[in-house]
């Protein structure tokens, strides 16, 4: 087993949405809401876009298994309760798990 494949066993084994996370709607652009499982981190630190520097700024995360969602396009929007999320950028995507950087939407 190569370290790829047991990183992989270990994600499976330890980061388990299902348990700790939020059950959400996902809503892509141009296709059908599905529910999916998701975390959220509220004060994750980011590199601003366009910025090659130390800055950094806080924002919200979201980050869900690749296999549910794919790559949410900007504009995407997750379902938590009555909190929706909407997707600002892609943070990472390593093929197992997507990490995006969301905006709460206030009525």
């Amino acid at each position: 087993m190569n370290l790829k494949d047991q990183i992989k066993a270990d994600n499976a084994t330890f980061i388990k949405p299902d348990d700790f996370g939020y059950i959400a709607i996902f809503c892509p652009i141009d296709d059908y809401p599905l529910t999916c499982n998701i975390l959220i981190n509220k004060d994750s630190e980011l590199r601003p876009d366009s910025i090659d520097s130390g800055l950094i700024e806080v924002g919200t995360t979201i980050r869900a298994r690749f296999s549910d969602v794919g790559e949410p396009d900007h504009g995407s929007t997750f379902q938590v309760n009555d909190t929706i999320y909407r997707v600002a950028r892609t943070e990472s995507n390593d093929g197992e798990w997507v990490v995006v950087v969301a905006n709460e939407v206030t009525s």
